[in-house]
């Protein structure tokens, strides 16, 4: 048995640190506790690029992200299975008890690490047919979904998701 400060903790206390550095003056922040939170731009100017690991091959990066004054959380089964397979994890779905399983990972932008992790957190238990909902709710909010059979979507203006 064990505790962490996995979730909404993780994203909050990135939240704190960065706000905090922020209101010392810094420009360019990247705190990054499990979930990240970015003030600014990287301090050459351009954007802070992040990858998002490959949930099937952890070794590889799947994608990566252009962001800046954004926080960012990433939701999977496999970042913390229970057994070898990963088919037993740490996130559950409350309606069975049984570990999520409509989608591989999710990582969603929004305005804090915090909101973040807790929208990637519900739309990987509700799943893709309930994912536009839940992001309309947070303006600026969007996400990219891994499916289980490994495709990419991403957010569209219009609320649909689309293949990267």
């Amino acid at each position: 048995m064990g505790v962490t400060l996995n979730s909404i903790g993780q994203g909050f206390i990135a939240d704190r640190i960065a706000d905090m550095l922020g209101e010392q003056g810094f420009a360019h922040v990247y705190a990054d506790l499990g979930e990240i939170r970015l003030i600014g731009d990287h301090p050459d100017g351009r954007p802070w690029r992040i990858g998002l690991r490959d949930p099937k091959n952890q070794e590889r990066f799947g994608r990566t992200l252009d962001l800046e004054n954004i926080g960012l959380a990433v939701s999977g089964g496999y970042g913390t299975p229970f057994e070898e397979t990963g088919r037993y994890h740490h996130i559950f779905d409350p309606r069975t008890g049984l570990c999520a399983d409509k989608m591989t990972a999710i990582a969603v932008t929004a305005p804090s690490a915090m909101i973040a992790n807790g929208l990637a957190t519900s739309i990987y238990v509700a799943g893709l047919e309930h994912a536009a909902k839940i992001l309309a709710a947070y303006p600026g909010a969007k996400a990219i979904i891994t499916t289980v059979d490994n495709e990419w979507l991403g957010s569209q203006a219009d609320g649909r998701f689309a293949a990267m």
